[in-house]
């Protein structure tokens, strides 16, 4: 649907006799909507007179006593053109109209700038709070100021733009606007005020729209008034348009003194970029851009943690994690049942420590999580294993993500609408991401357990325990149960070391570019299986020690972190620590 705005500075219609010639002509004349600036009328109770003269639609007019040429109206010709509300911003120099044509909804905002540019530099301040919106907006009037050089006649190399100008550029830019006729018209000079003698002339007048493209813009000269008339026909799209708004600074994050530390950070190394830009201005331009990035990135990630572990929107819901951790939970209280209880004190202490007692036990019943491919029985130790204490917390959390299969792999985020891909980040790959397939499938996790050699603790003979996937991620396999609990805990943490290695390569990858060489991959497994010195590595079958000889080795802490790899895929040097088991290879 088009709709036909125009804008003209009438130069008084004070009298009856110039108003009913002026509005006589505009009435003839091919257009919706007209605004009318300087009209030269005082501040009145109404303006019933000037009303009547109007005679194709309504009108609405407003008036002033602070300049003799204050004076606007908003005159609809259009039947089709309801009158829904209005609003007098400043009286005589800016009237917003909410007006609907066939059941869509549009506002029209008719401005008339001051001469003085201190008053017409607060009137355009005060203008913005009134553009904010989702319905399409027209702004249009004489606004007294240019917005580029090409807008003025005869520019000498003096030439200076005033502070309103740049206030109003800045205002096309952040409220999305569109100059309508420089857009259909981008080579002319479309001036609409001429002196009398004809050696001044500039573009003052202006429409500008969001959310309804303009067609056409043409400009008319009329024989009452030194402006131009400037019609605009404008495209009014079928439905609200829902835009992004103004990006507001969410002032929490500056509470958080990591991101404060970051951006101070950011700040000193844009400092250094001036002398970059031809001016200051520009310079700042490039920082607010890039801080309004940088704040929106860490916006963005903290709303992601709350996404996965705070709000309704969860991985898992949360009655999931309130379950006790070997029944799949994280074993977060549950303040219902606490506060739902008759003996606060008494349910609180069987929560710590629950009992067989009848009175509680209720949480001994909670069924256990099921883990796909196995049976309840084995869910449940699986979820022991994932609480295992030979773990340090953040392999429990890698175990216990894993087993949920709630890993934020790309097929996990991709099905949730967090991702545009669900495949491999890995070159050459191209198979959907899944937790089986980042720990166990993709060729560099492949390489990885061949290196490493049988997926079993180095304490063990070779084949005692068939390699599978399942004793990977669950701990849960063919053998797995005649193991003793000291070997148990050294194949454990060599299991979860090397899955925690596969996934920080992946995150790697993906986070900064950089790719981990197997070499690198193995220091990284001897490394976080290294923060563990308390788990003992025991021999078994021939060749084991007999009882009383001398205690089982551990590991030995290494006497400097191993380096991390550098963006070439290289990594540093260092001593690798290696299984004492006399039938397995040195394999890390």
């Amino acid at each position: 649907m088009s709709l036909t705005i125009s804008t003209i500075n009438v130069r008084s219609v004070k009298t009856l006799v110039r108003a009913q010639s002026i509005l006589s002509l505009l009435s003839t004349l091919n257009a919706d909507i007209f605004l009318l600036q300087e009209c030269s009328l005082p501040f009145l109770k109404n303006y019933s007179k000037w009303e009547q003269m109007w005679t194709p639609g309504p009108s609405i007019w407003s008036g002033s006593n602070f300049n003799k040429a204050d004076w606007v109206a908003i005159l609809i010709k259009n039947p089709h053109v309801l009158v829904k509300g209005s609003t007098v911003v400043r009286p005589g120099r800016a009237l917003l109209t909410h007006l609907t044509i066939l059941d869509r909804d549009f506002n029209v905002l008719n401005v008339y700038g001051f001469n003085d540019k201190h008053d017409r530099h607060d009137l355009l301040i005060e203008l913005q709070p009134h553009m904010l919106g989702r319905a399409p907006l027209v702004v249009g009037g004489d606004f007294n100021c240019v917005l580029s050089r090409q807008d003025r006649k005869k520019v000498g190399e003096d030439f200076n733009f005033d502070k309103t100008s740049g206030v109003l550029n800045n205002i096309i830019k952040d409220f999305n606007l569109v100059d309508c006729y420089r857009k259909v018209h981008p080579r002319e000079e479309g001036f609409t005020w001429h002196s009398g003698d004809g050696a001044r002339a500039s573009r003052i007048d202006y429409v500008l729209t969001r959310d309804c493209p303009p067609t056409d813009a043409t400009l008319t000269p009329l024989f009452f008034s030194d402006h131009c008339m400037l019609s605009c026909t404008l495209s009014l799209p079928t439905g609200v348009t829902v835009g992004g708004g103004l990006w507001r600074l969410n002032c929490s994050l500056l509470q958080d003194e990591e991101i404060v530390r970051e951006y101070r950070e950011q700040f000193s190394l844009w400092q250094t970029l001036q002398d970059f830009y031809d001016t200051r201005a520009q310079w700042w331009e490039m920082v607010k851009g890039k801080t309004k990035t940088f704040f929106k990135t860490k916006g963005v990630e903290r709303a992601v943690f709350y996404f996965m572990w705070g709000s309704k929107w969860e991985r898992l819901r949360r009655e999931v994690l309130k379950k006790r951790p070997e029944n799949g939970g994280m074993g977060l209280p549950d303040p219902h049942l606490f506060l739902g209880a008759h003996f606060t004190a008494l349910h609180i202490r069987y929560a710590t420590a629950p009992s067989r007692d009848s009175k509680t036990a209720a949480l001994d019943r909670e069924a256990v999580s099921p883990v796909p491919g196995l049976t309840l029985s084995e869910a449940q130790q699986a979820w022991r294993n994932a609480a295992h204490p030979a773990l340090q917390n953040k392999l429990k959390d890698l175990a216990w993500m894993a087993l949920h299969e709630v890993l934020p792999v790309r097929a996990v985020m991709h099905s949730r609408g967090m991702a545009r891909t669900n495949t491999c980040p890995r070159p050459g790959c191209g198979q959907p991401e899944t937790v089986r397939h980042l720990l166990w499938e993709c060729g560099v996790a492949r390489d990885l357990w061949a290196d490493t050699g049988p997926l079993q603790c180095p304490s063990l003979p070779a084949g005692e325990v068939p390699t599978s996937y399942r004793l990977v991620v669950s701990g849960v396999g063919q053998g797995a149960t005649t193991i003793p609990a000291a070997d148990f805990a050294a194949l454990w943490l060599t299991l979860n070391s090397t899955k925690a290695a596969l996934w920080t390569s992946r995150n790697l990858l993906v986070g900064k570019r950089v790719t981990v060489p197997l070499p690198a991959l193995r220091r990284l497994v001897t490394s976080t299986r290294q923060e563990a010195p308390h788990v003992a590595i025991r021999r078994r079958g021939p060749g084991s020690q007999t009882e009383g000889s001398r205690p089982p080795r551990l590991l030995a802490p290494a006497e400097a972190p191993p380096p991390l790899p550098s963006r070439d895929g290289a990594a540093g040097g260092g001593e690798d620590l290696h299984w004492a088991h006399p039938r397995l290879p040195r394999f890390f």
